[in-house]
């Protein structure tokens, strides 16, 4: 049974011990516009690939589809992005069967029109080709699958077919991304189709939320079919209120799993869910964590061992305003050892949770609170207990309104009396903030041991501090700018 395709990356499974020492790491991408990540591959370097979306990196673009290769300490290795003159938007990536990647989401073809888009890569982030798909309303992929014949599925939500006001839209391709067929699902009402896996049959689950069918309002819509798109058959889960289903996968035993939020048992706030279906549709089980704020499950995935590993967000937790959550539960949906809130002081979500390389957890989303700026991609590892390494951010570039300033320590090790900042094209960086720029280094407790306002672009710092590693930050304001590590020796 094939279900998805680790082309780069191989793993090799021993329980929950590790395979070698753990590499936990905390780290934000992205400029000053709005950045989200929305998927996450180890790859056979012990590395990550990471898709998302970008408003920093190209003057005059809205948005841009962003690809970042990392080394398996979460430092940018390199970085490219891609699109047109109007937005494009990023929201799932798979590796192909000939080992290159495939980046779906949706393209502004106008000013009022969206499509779904495909963007064939290499590995090195070469383009391929690119296509898109659907009518002249909205077409919003959500999801793609990279399936073993070279061909795709493109899942999401369509406005310019189907029976009524957004339907399921699934569009299937050949290897060139030249469309084979499409289908719409739904009734009169809205649909949304959120999440696709294959089934054991080498058909598909398709799975969203509905207010054509179900109990009343918006209810999860489950959909299984054949290798062409025809139903096998459709249920519905919900009560009185909203359910929305927004990540599903398929288990190990031929059924599937969802997971998003229902608001029946608290109508005024979302609840965690997750819900279980056997292959011929019935209903087996059903997890509600009935929370006191808005938490949302937004993917699932089965690991190894077969236990399913849970992501999204939860508001107004211990850490900060929205918080990453993560959790392990079995088949039976019980806990299963692991629950952790992860984020910064401010809104953190996550998109996508994946098995590395040394038996861990990688997690990508967004963030908006470490560098106190509008959307970063956030990546962060963590163990089996949830644990994870300290924020260490190291953005080393400034990009505000597509103009990019670099900032580097050196030499780094530093030594007494003798260590150099240098800011590309200072002034230029120093007129576009309101507030006069600071450096300053911090110790692994985050105590200030050296500060400075910088005044020019090679900037002298006659420091004296014990030898150790520190981390450094250049603030302007509340506002920081760019972060570093430097270690002191003698």
């Amino acid at each position: 049974m094939l279900r998805g395709l680790f082309l780069l990356s191989i793993y090799v499974f021993t329980g929950y011990g590790s395979v070698s020492a753990q590499v936990l790491f905390q780290r934000v991408y992205g400029g000053s516009g709005y950045d989200s990540g929305c998927e996450v591959i180890p790859t056979s370097d012990n590395g990550y690939l990471v898709a998302g979306t970008s408003g920093s990196f190209e003057e005059g673009m809205s948005s841009q589809i962003l690809l970042i290769k990392t080394d398996l300490n979460g430092y940018v290795e390199w970085r490219k992005t891609y699109g047109g003159q109007y937005a494009d938007v990023a929201k799932s990536m798979q590796e192909t069967a000939d080992g290159d990647l495939i980046i779906a989401g949706f393209q502004e073809t106008t000013l009022n029109s969206y499509q779904f888009s495909a963007l064939k890569l290499t590995s090195d982030g070469d383009t391929i080709w690119s296509r898109s798909y659907g009518g002249s309303q909205w077409d919003i992929c959500n999801k793609v699958l990279a399936l073993s014949d070279g061909g795709f599925a493109l899942f999401g939500q369509t406005y310019s077919y189907g029976a009524g006001d957004g339907d399921f839209y699934l569009v299937r391709t050949d290897t060139d991304g030249d469309t084979l067929w499409t289908k719409t699902y739904g009734g009169a009402g809205l649909e949304s189709g959120e999440s696709i896996s294959l089934t054991d049959e080498g058909g598909f689950y398709l799975t969203g939320y509905s207010e054509s069918y179900g109990a009343g309002k918006k209810d999860a819509y489950i959909i299984k079919t054949d290798a062409v798109g025809d139903t096998i058959w459709t249920r519905t889960f919900g009560k009185g209120e909203d359910e929305y289903a927004y990540g599903s996968c398929t288990t190990n035993d031929g059924g599937v799993v969802i997971v998003g939020g229902s608001f029946s048992n608290s109508p005024d706030e979302g609840d965690f869910m997750v819900h279980k279906r056997s292959a011929s549709g019935d209903s087996l089980r059903t997890r509600i964590e009935d929370g006191s704020t808005d938490e949302y499950w937004l993917d699932v995935m089965e690991d190894f061992s077969g236990k399913l590993l849970l992501a999204g967000y939860v508001e107004d937790s211990e850490v900060g305003k929205e918080d990453v959550r993560i959790m392990r539960i079995d088949q039976n949906l019980n806990f299963d050892g692991m629950a952790a809130s992860r984020g910064s002081a401010e809104n953190d979500r996550a998109f996508d949770i994946k098995e590395t390389y040394d038996n861990a957890y990688v997690i990508v989303g967004l963030t908006n609170g470490f560098l106190n700026r509008y959307d970063d991609v956030y990546l962060f590892t963590a163990d089996h207990q949830g644990e994870v390494g300290s924020p260490e951010l190291g953005v080393d570039e400034i990009v505000i309104d597509g103009q990019q300033f670099d900032v580097i320590v050196a030499p780094n090790p530093i030594s007494d009396g003798f260590s150099t900042l240098y800011i590309t094209n200072f002034i230029g960086l120093r007129k576009l903030m309101k507030s006069e720029l600071i450096v300053r280094f911090c110790n692994v407790h985050g105590q200030i041991v050296f500060e400075k306002r910088v005044e020019s672009d090679v900037e002298k710092l006659n420091m004296h501090i014990p030898n150790g590693i520190y981390f450094y930050q250049l603030v302007s304001g509340n506002t920081i700018l760019a972060t570093g590590k430097a270690v002191k020796v003698n």
